[in-house]
């Protein structure tokens, strides 16, 4: 009787023994991995995007131009605002409708890499519009790019832009330009350093691809 009670206090201290060596196991932290020590891969950086102010006449302007020119610099990347005289909505040639980011009176020259001067009848206006002249003369004398289409080339002829330069613009208004004593080429679009030029709505697209050319020149120069 006694060995059985030995045994079965044995067999009661074994369970104790392997039940407390079961909690103390339990009670452990569990071991984690190391992380990998090589570095991630961070994203490519992007330069940071071209800021291009695109000038529109109050009424009349070309929409076709307008059109071509802002989806084109936009899915380059570049960042466009729209502008006018006024601050009013603008109202195209076949009726589109454009509420501008701002009067360009207020733009400064700082917070942009390029001016783009849409055409259309109604670009008229701007013919002999002393801000914008000067505008124009501030973006070119601080080496931005600006770019004209359609018959806008006359308001960069008028402020004293195409002297000597090669130039094209809306045969209509051909001589206008060479009074200014601009090089006047019978070309879609034409370059002359940081000048860019368009001939109508017809070379809008190739226009737009034309100024995003120059804007990567002109920063690789930089």
């Amino acid at each position: 009787m006694r060995s059985k009670q030995k045994y079965f206090i044995s067999i009661v201290v074994v369970f104790l023994i392997f039940s407390i060596f079961l909690l103390q196991g339990c009670g452990k932290k569990a071991t984690t991995l190391p992380e990998s020590s090589a570095p991630l891969e961070s994203a490519p950086q992007q330069s940071e995007a071209f800021r291009v102010l695109l000038v529109i006449a109050n009424s009349d302007f070309q929409d076709r131009e307008y059109d071509a020119v802002r989806n084109i610099l936009s899915e380059s990347g570049c960042k466009v605002m729209v502008s006018n005289s006024s601050g009013n909505e603008s109202v195209g040639v076949n009726g589109t409708r454009v509420k501008p980011d701002l009067v360009y009176s207020e733009a400064r020259v700082s917070d942009f890499e390029c001016l783009v001067l849409i055409g259309g009848p109604g670009a008229k206006e701007y013919f002999e519009e002393p801000q914008l002249r000067t505008l124009v003369r501030n973006f070119d004398y601080a080496k931005r790019v600006v770019g004209a289409i359609c018959i806008a080339p006359v308001i960069l002829a008028n402020a004293g832009l195409l002297k000597g330069k090669r130039a094209t613009v809306w045969p209509d208004e051909r001589q206008k330009l060479v009074d200014k004593g601009a090089i006047v080429e019978d070309v879609p679009v034409q370059v002359d350093g940081n000048i860019v030029t368009a001939n109508g709505p017809d070379a809008a697209q190739e226009f737009a691809r034309k100024l995003v050319e120059v804007l990567k020149s002109s920063q690789t120069k930089m």
